[in-house]
């Protein structure tokens, strides 16, 4: 019980956090969007254009446009551009906008819901003051471009904000999601660009330092993209700064060139492109200041940790090897698939051939018959008329000893019919060959039964082993890539750290972010902490990782570390032992599975006391460890089935109810084999899953009965043994929706001692409960 303890003392920690951190983060977040409008209201274009704190009034949740709106009003008021009231009366609008359509779900859940909100008050005020002050046509077309910026603005700062709720990686966005992030970006540093510090400007600098990173980290392509985005921005806010797009360009492609030869190459291409480009610039003031910009820049840049950026090489990595990565992950999922295919019809072809075989020379009443013949009648003279000319009346007297053979095991010579002992002249002789042959008979029937379930189980294996190529092979199929320049970071982290790295995998999943595997050589001084392996790993890899999940084979060790996901769950466990023995025949487990996923498991031996707790903890035990190695639930449960069939010659007899909680999705897959109810508190409604199978150790074949339910923030599941079952079930299903304020913990108590104390037939039982209330990840 050591890994249960071990999980409920990190989730009891966790929790005691939940509560202050879910309030930090909401003051932060209003306080960010605060901070946010006031930097992009002043950002310019095409002169005195400054759109961007009506687009960000427009993108930002609900929730936080109050703070978003303070924060651009009180810019626009402070920092005194040409039409200060005009662009407070835009906000407002924008703000009055929202609030009447908000709750029309069809208009506000548009992607486009943003920009066209962001338009058409950024156009109505332009234009209506256009016209008043009867202005010429260009100055028209200057509201029309105004407004336009202002819709592309919320487009961008809008995706970008879902992406921020996503919670997902950088190195998991798409393209075009990332194509909006720059954008958004763009427009903070452009915003920054007039906060000057004597003759730096802020956002110039910031520029500067983003090309540095991309280049760096990112080769030609980071370089490039973080050039051409910020230039062509930074040109169009003044026509003095059109140098910078030639500048910045050139600088990200150069110091892409030479970022493999390090930082010292990089900050050399923007030293060099910085200077000569500035020459070019109309305002020769300019020069000193894009030198000392540059400086800054790179004095910044070779302050930062070597490990620091290495999350944006996953972002810019090669896409030919993403192809070559493709090609090999179809070639090996078609191949897996092939041989599970080969392994299954294997398995069904011995089975149709050992069934023929048996049907044509399975051994029957006749054989023995014919065999105490050959014994008895081979050498006497009446044999050709009672096995030739009367060899069916002979075989028919013969019968009618089959049911005296049955029923005593043997005959008598007084069992014979009394027509046929008046013809033959060896019937003692003949009974005891009769005997004989009946117990060759018995003994090939007792081997034939052994042979067919040893050639059931060899069968089964082979089927076994076609589902787990199967399960292999659909596995593969999820996987997006392998990302080998963030394993090797790994593999150098963990090795400075004084760890044998045997092997390292860095994979990518659409449905499960990135898990990283690793085989670890260990010896008897070896030290594996779990913190600090998280630690390495975060920093090689630029990614926030769960706890390590390991296991031990010998001298290697295999952790397995999922990237951090949306949600998490809360678990708490109690058990009673029946008659307050010291054996319990209920076993339960829960762990964090390397994929993003917690499982969770409770198994019922046959009865109480010892034998029921070896079966119990042996169901458990064994699924527990072929789970973590990676095996699909199935493949498990065959393994787990056949293991308590061939433990004893006793009969041996569990239950397995388990469940796996996507804490990426929020689905849960419920799979029981023999189990009870399991109770599920969804959006405040209650929902009893039974879910009829058999147990474990009965049939050769075992199957979960399986189901599925999305579960989200504040829901609750409950799993008991029959224990907990006192009658009818509606008790237990009033205290799970009465729970309020009690931990997991309290619950899976609360249940256990309220069991016990509806016990009123004298008969005590185990009891065992886990609750698990599902929160989001702080």
């Amino acid at each position: 019980m050591s890994v249960v303890q071990a999980v409920r003392r990190g989730r009891a920690k966790r929790k005691t956090r939940l509560g202050a951190n879910g309030i930090a983060r909401e003051v932060a977040l209003h306080i960010s969007c605060f901070i946010a409008g006031g930097i992009v209201s002043r950002g310019a274009t095409l002169g005195e254009l400054s759109p961007f704190g009506a687009s960000l009034v427009a993108a930002v949740p609900f929730a936080y446009m109050p703070a978003g709106m303070l924060g651009a009003a009180l810019s626009y008021l402070f920092s005194a551009p040409s039409s200060t009231f005009r662009y407070i009366a835009v906000v407002v609008a924008i703000g009055a906008i929202r609030w009447v359509l908000g709750e029309v779900r069809k208009i506000s859940g548009s992607r486009f819901y943003a920009p066209v909100v962001a338009f058409i008050p950024v156009f109505a005020t332009g234009i209506a003051l256009t016209f008043s002050a009867k202005s010429e046509m260009t100055e028209a077309v200057e509201c029309v471009i105004e407004a336009l910026i202002a819709a592309a603005g919320a487009y961008f700062m809008n995706r970008t904000a879902l992406l921020f709720e996503s919670k997902r990686a950088l190195s998991g966005f798409t393209q075009q999601e990332l194509s909006c992030l720059s954008m958004t970006g763009c427009i903070l540093l452009l915003s920054m660009s007039g906060v000057m510090l004597g003759i730096v400007s802020v956002g110039r600098v910031l520029a500067v330092l983003l090309i540095l990173l991309f280049a760096r980290y990112g080769l030609i392509k980071g370089g490039s993209i973080a050039g051409i985005a910020t230039g062509a921005v930074f040109a169009l806010s003044d026509n003095k700064l059109l140098f910078l797009a030639a500048e910045y360009s050139l600088s990200g492609l150069i110091g892409g060139l030479l970022a493999p030869m390090g930082k010292a190459a990089v900050v050399f291409a923007a030293l060099i492109c910085g200077t000569m480009f500035a020459f070019a610039s109309p305002d020769r003031s300019m020069v000193l200041s894009v030198a000392v910009e540059c400086g800054v820049a790179s004095g910044i840049f070779l302050l930062i940790p070597k490990d620091a950026g290495n999350f944006l090489s996953s972002v810019f990595s090669d896409d030919a090897a993403r192809t070559s990565e493709e090609a090999i992950r179809r070639n090996l999922t078609t191949r897996l698939e092939h041989c599970s295919k080969a392994l299954d019809n294997v398995s069904s072809c011995v089975n149709a051939v050992s069934d023929r075989l048996a049907r044509l020379y399975e051994p029957n009443a006749n054989w023995i018959y014919e065999r105490a013949a050959d014994f008895t009648c081979k050498g006497c003279g009446l044999r050709a008329y009672c096995w030739e000319r009367e060899r069916g009346m002979t075989l028919d007297d013969f019968h009618r000893l089959t049911d005296t053979l049955r029923e005593r095991g043997f005959i008598k010579e007084g069992d014979i019919e009394d027509r046929f002992l008046k013809r033959c002249c060896k019937s003692a002789e003949l009974a005891h060959s009769v005997n004989r042959s009946y117990r060759e008979y018995l003994s090939m029937e007792a081997a034939r039964r052994r042979i067919t379930g040893v050639r059931s189980v060899v069968a089964g294996q082979f089927a076994g082993l076609s589902d787990i190529l199967h399960d292999l092979s659909e596995e593969f199929m999820y996987i997006e890539g392998y990302d080998e320049a963030c394993a090797d970071r790994v593999i150098e982290a963990l090795s400075a750290a004084g760890l044998t790295v045997a092997d390292c995998s860095c994979r990518t999943s659409a449905v499960g972010g990135m898990t990283v595997e690793l085989e670890i050589a260990v010896g008897k001084k070896t030290v594996l902490s779990k913190s600090e392996l998280n630690r390495e790993v975060c920093r090689a890899c630029g990614r926030y990782f769960e706890s390590p999940v390991l296991s031990f084979e010998g001298d290697r060790a295999r952790a397995v570390l999922c990237e951090l996901p949306l949600f998490d769950l809360e678990i708490g466990s109690a058990q009673h032992v029946c008659d307050d023995g010291e054996l319990c025949g209920d076993c339960l487990n829960y762990f964090v599975k390397g994929t993003g996923s917690t499982v969770a498991m409770i198994s019922d031996g046959m009865g109480s006391g010892g034998r029921a707790a070896v079966d119990a903890n042996m169901a458990v035990s064994i699924m527990t460890k072929l789970c973590k190695a990676g095996l699909s639930y199935d493949c498990s449960l065959a393994v787990v089935n056949s293991s308590l069939m061939i433990k004893s010659e006793e009969e041996s007899l569990a239950t397995l109810d388990m469940l796996d909680f996507n804490c990426f999705t929020g689905q849960a897959a419920l799979m029981k084999a023999g189990a009870c109810t399991t109770f599920i508190k969804k959006n405040s409604r209650m929902l009893q899953k039974e879910m009829p199978s058999l147990p474990l150790g009965i049939l050769n074949e075992a199957r979960f009965n399986k189901e599925d339910v999305t579960l989200t923030k504040d829901d609750w599941i409950v799993m008991v043994s029959d224990g907990a079952l006192v009658g009818s079930p509606d008790w237990i299903e009033k205290l799970i929706m009465s729970w309020r304020e009690g931990s997991a913990e309290q619950l899976a108590a609360h249940i256990v001692d309220e069991a016990k104390k509806r016990r009123r037939d004298e008969h005590d039982d185990d009891i065992t409960a886990i609750a698990m209330k599902v929160v989001e990840n702080g």
